[in-house]
């Protein structure tokens, strides 16, 4: 007597991946939060080196503020400190996988076996580095709170302009790891520099994530 497998429903199927495709990026975010946080090092040295451009270019503003009488244009040191206080915030989460690391996975054949995978590889990608965003968070805030202590920025905001920053940040975050898996066939023409710069960034963005995805 033979039995035939359950046929489920249209919907039934649709929640059954969405709610494999939240358990993955759950799991996966998980394991790049405890992967990071074994080479705490790295990861601030990495955080420092992507904050001392928007650090140097607050003290040079912030003198020259205050070597005008207190403001440029209008405006105040205070306000540049608030600006390049939370550039160094934006430039933590905007950090996605590069063209030239894509280019990387194409000369080294992991495309294709990623392509093999149950879940679209962009995921992995996504999963990873939110994950790693948290530790470069968890690093930022002592040195953001150095930095206000210093440099005592302008600071006016509510929660609606917290949760539109949190959205938009998030936002451009998925929007340029989305794009830059596009970019590097763009990329792949360049030439003299993209055998050098594919494989610098891909050593780079293992080396903070902890493992090549």
């Amino acid at each position: 007597m033979s039995t035939a497998a359950p046929v489920l429903a249209p919907r039934a199927r649709q929640e059954g991946r969405v709610r494999s495709l939240v358990d993955f990026y759950a799991t996966t975010m998980r394991t790049a939060v405890q992967s990071n946080f074994q080479y705490r090092a790295d990861t601030f040295l990495y955080m420092v080196g992507t904050i001392v451009e928007p650090v140097v270019y607050l003290v040079v503003w912030s003198t020259v503020a205050r070597s005008q009488g207190g403001d440029v244009a209008g405006i105040t040191a205070g306000e540049f400190a608030a600006y390049y206080i939370v550039w160094t915030l934006v430039r933590q989460f905007n950090l996605a996988f590069t063209p030239y690391g894509w280019e990387w996975r194409i000369r080294q054949g992991r495309v294709s076996a990623n392509l093999l995978r149950p879940i679209h590889p962009i995921h992995y990608d996504l999963a990873e580095f939110a994950g790693w965003k948290f530790v470069n968070v968890a690093v930022w805030i002592p040195v953001a709170g150095l930095l206000v202590a210093v440099f005592r920025p302008t600071l006016d905001f509510g929660l609606l302009d917290v949760a539109i920053f949190a959205v938009a940040i998030w936002g451009a975050f998925v929007l340029r790891a989305s794009v830059s898996g596009r970019s590097a066939w763009s990329a792949s023409g360049r030439p003299g520099r993209r055998r050098s710069s594919s494989s610098t960034s891909c050593s780079s963005c293992c080396s903070r994530a902890g493992s090549c995805p």
